[in-house]
């Protein structure tokens, strides 16, 4: 959640519990948009260049015509005191981005506005799907084993179009603009006026630094490609590397690393370690 909006700018569903790769994960989606997926529905607001500004898409390239990534990158991250969010992954790729890590005060939920969206989330959406079942006895509906059930990316999907569709356009009686008293904004609209008269757009050093976030597996390079969890990758950026050992040692070592991120399998990413160009492994 963005304090300043409120628009959810970063989302996972989990079962259980949540790890560190997790909280990455909902951070690369903040500063790296996803795409569009097949079935449509909008995308959560990227906290970059506003609708109304025009900006030639072909000229924010780099030398080797890759695109950048115009945004407003996060600033601050205030967490509870979970210990995911103090894994050395997530604190490396903070320090790189110059994101502030700044864990709430105990028994003071104003810190974390977020905690008061998921009973928003709960009571506007969740209630009202088959097969809900509650926070407790009470809350429970009469045999729901009996009623339909969604896999978890079904549910995050429609958890996605609820956000685009009714939270961000709902007007929000806790946002307000000083200047105009009693305006009534959506936050959606408080997020346009904010990145409209917020500073000059700042390009991340390297476009690809976003992909730091994501979860890095070590496989082989073989002559068709690498295996994950039971999906096959390939491109041509492997050409050279083929069953070929890599010079990184360790744990996993002669084994070459790969990114993934868990909200979007349909791709993975390959460094290059000599030109160290990245690729997209489809």
């Amino acid at each position: 959640m963005d304090l300043y909006s409120r628009c959810i700018v970063g989302l996972r569903l989990t079962l259980v519990s949540t790890k560190s790769v997790n909280v990455g994960g909902v951070l690369y989606e903040t500063v790296r948009p996803r795409e569009a997926r097949a079935g449509g529905g909008e995308l959560l607001p990227y906290a970059g260049v506003p609708s109304t500004v025009v900006v030639d898409a072909e000229k924010l390239v780099d030398r080797d015509g890759q695109p950048l990534l115009p945004t407003v990158a996060t600033e601050t991250m205030i967490f509870n005191h979970g210990k995911v969010y103090l894994s050395n992954h997530i604190k490396s790729v903070c320090a790189k981005l110059r994101i502030s890590l700044q864990p709430a005060r105990p028994k003071t939920p104003t810190d974390k506005p977020v905690e008061r969206w998921f009973r928003t989330l709960n009571q506007g959406l969740l209630a009202a799907l088959p097969g809900y079942k509650g926070s407790d006895v009470h809350s429970r509906g009469e045999k729901v084993e009996d009623e339909a059930f969604f896999f978890i990316d079904e549910l995050e999907a429609v958890i996605r179009d609820w956000i685009t569709t009714v939270y961000h356009r709902r007007r929000h009686r806790g946002l307000c603009i000083p200047e105009v008293p009693g305006l009534k904004l959506s936050p959606l609209e408080m997020f346009e006026h904010g990145v409209t008269r917020a500073d000059p757009l700042r390009i991340p050093p390297r476009p690809h630094r976003a992909l730091d976030f994501l979860e890095e597996f070590r496989v082989p390079i073989h002559h068709y490609g690498v295996d994950i969890d039971g999906l096959r990758y390939n491109s041509v950026g492997l050409d050279g590397h083929r069953n070929q050992p890599s010079p990184y040692r360790g744990v996993d070592a002669r084994k070459w690393p790969i990114a993934i991120d868990s909200g979007d399998i349909s791709k993975a990413y390959f460094q290059d370690p000599q030109t160290r160009v990245w690729h997209v492994l489809n």
